[in-house]
């Protein structure tokens, strides 16, 4: 029975060790979900509700509804909540491209590891890449 006790100890006490997963960096992983998911209507140029994810300070601010991400809280964040709403709330509206699971768990974890920032917050459409498409001419005959 007491070495039972002492296993029981010993493996607590390595599951207490282990770190915290990392946080998803911005750069990498969230920047990423917000460009393709949100900033077709989120942008400087278009802030629809007052909100902006074009940079992590504009995103911070948040919109005329309140905060969209409470670092270390996803669950009081506007952007957990807007993404899980199953009514008019839900974001992005449904006629739009939806983020999987796996990006609304990237998010979730984010926000929970409290919401680090870029090492240098710049537009997350700065390398967005539009293609030039030639022109094509009417043959004359």
């Amino acid at each position: 029975m007491r070495h039972l006790a002492i296993l029981i100890l010993a493996v607590a006490a390595i599951g207490a060790t282990r770190p915290a997963a990392a946080a998803p960096a911005y750069e990498q992983g969230i920047a990423a979900i917000l460009r393709a998911r949100c900033a077709g209507c989120h942008r400087d140029a278009d802030a629809s509700g007052g909100l902006s994810v074009e940079t992590f300070a504009r995103l911070s601010a948040g919109g005329e509804s309140g905060a969209a991400i409470v670092p270390g809280d996803a669950a009081a964040s506007l952007l957990v909540q807007r993404l899980e709403a199953t009514d008019d709330a839900h974001m992005p509206p449904a006629d739009q491209p939806q983020p999987s699971a796996a990006e609304k768990e990237r998010l979730r974890a984010w926000i929970a590891a409290g919401a680090p920032g870029p090492a240098a917050d710049r537009s997350i459409l700065a390398d967005l890449v539009v293609p030039t498409l030639p022109q094509i001419g009417r043959a004359h005959v």
